[in-house]
């Protein structure tokens, strides 16, 4: 399945569900989000939408990234530097 959508209290919550392939738009995802967004706009009593990704789980995509790419890929939060992004 493309994505994960269901509602709850007024929320629509929609998870784009294929972490392998970092929850990328290809035509079918994108086809079933088009598809929920006009549910949602259509049903009156939801206020907001929610939407997240699914996460990658090792051997997905998160181990293929740490057997790659070592121990660049975590450790410093990505940030360069003392001061991090935007630190002084």
């Amino acid at each position: 399945m493309a994505i994960d959508y269901k509602t709850h209290a007024g929320v629509a919550y929609i998870t784009l569900n294929n972490p392998d392939k970092a929850n990328v738009l290809d035509k079918q995802t994108s086809d079933a989000v088009s598809d929920a967004w006009i549910d949602l706009w259509e049903d009156r009593e939801i206020r907001c939408a929610i939407v997240t990704g699914a996460v990658a789980s090792a051997p997905g995509l998160l181990g293929r990234l740490v057997s790659e790419y070592g121990e660049s890929c975590h450790g410093d939060g990505g940030h360069e530097g003392a001061g991090g992004a935007g630190g002084g």
